[in-house]
């Protein structure tokens, strides 16, 4: 079994939440198929176990999560933290959408003008810069975990980082024509980026054997060659090949539900104190 979250410790040994591993996940589809249901279950079913946030990047302006999260909010959206980011090069205000007591999402604005989406309204480095921002937010506020829903190419920037930031990449296959263009972008990821080849791993249905012998990558003299792992493309299945259906939930564990939660961020000194006491506001509208 693959240990991606080691039990080092258990809920009752730990004295602060800052020990807690930090993972980063990211969903996406080279091929751009919608995969924010899939998202959003996983995301509940690490809940069960970690405080989890759930963020979608809108690449293409397409407000996929909020539909299957079932949370429209004209108000907080990733769009909005994205334009905060843009003006005062910081993100201070909570956006994130609690949806339970151990879940919060942020989507992309069901609202949002697809004539002129938001990436075509800020400066690159604003898009460069996000993911990162957006991950330190959310740990701040008490994420164990977050989940990345990306939309794009390698060639959009919010994309291509949630992809180097990740401790892992889940890759949903659900037709073979989706198969050879897969391919040609994980053959760009592994041979011209030099990223880790070990955190992508293929979801597919059904003859997960024939698929891991199609799924070869070969450099271009044809030499050296990758296999991805292929895993089930089902919730149920990755909790468990990760090991975490094994750990104590939140909801069964007492300490764990008075001891960890989401929170607002400590203030250390007058200039933290005043982004906190900030972040408290919502002072972005779109």
């Amino acid at each position: 079994m693959i240990s991606f979250f080691r039990k080092k410790k258990t809920i009752e040994e730990i004295v602060n939440p800052q020990t807690l591993e930090r993972k980063i996940t990211t969903i996406w589809s080279p091929y751009g198929i919608d995969t924010s249901g899939f998202s959003y279950k996983l995301a509940e079913g690490f809940s069960n176990y970690f405080y989890t946030t759930l963020i979608e990047l809108p690449c293409l302006g397409i407000p996929r999560l909020s539909v299957a999260s079932e949370t429209i909010d004209r108000d907080n959206h990733t769009e909005a933290a994205i334009q905060e980011l843009e003006q005062k090069k910081q993100i201070t205000s909570d956006w994130f959408i609690k949806k339970t007591n151990t879940l919060r999402v942020l989507p992309s604005g069901y609202y949002a003008t697809p004539e002129l989406p938001i990436a075509n309204r800020v400066e690159l480095e604003t898009l460069v810069e996000f993911p990162q921002k957006i991950a330190e937010m959310a740990f701040g506020y008490g994420s164990q975990q977050i989940l990345f829903e990306c939309q794009g190419q390698i060639s959009h920037p919010m994309t291509f980082y949630a992809l180097k930031l990740a401790d892992l990449v889940f890759i949903p296959l659900t037709e073979p024509n989706q198969i050879a263009f897969t391919l040609l972008n994980l053959k760009r990821i592994f041979h011209l980026f030099k990223w880790d080849e070990g955190k992508y791993k293929i979801l597919a249905n059904n003859n997960l054997d024939i698929l891991s012998e199609a799924m070869v990558i070969k450099d271009d003299e044809g030499k050296t060659s990758i296999s991805p792992d292929i895993w089930k493309y089902d919730v149920n299945e990755i909790l468990s090949t990760l090991g975490i259906s094994g750990l104590e939930t939140i909801k069964d564990n007492k300490k764990a539900r008075t001891f960890l939660s989401f929170q607002k961020p400590t203030a250390t000194t007058p200039a933290d104190e005043e982004i906190t006491n900030e972040a408290e506001k919502i002072v972005i509208k779109l």
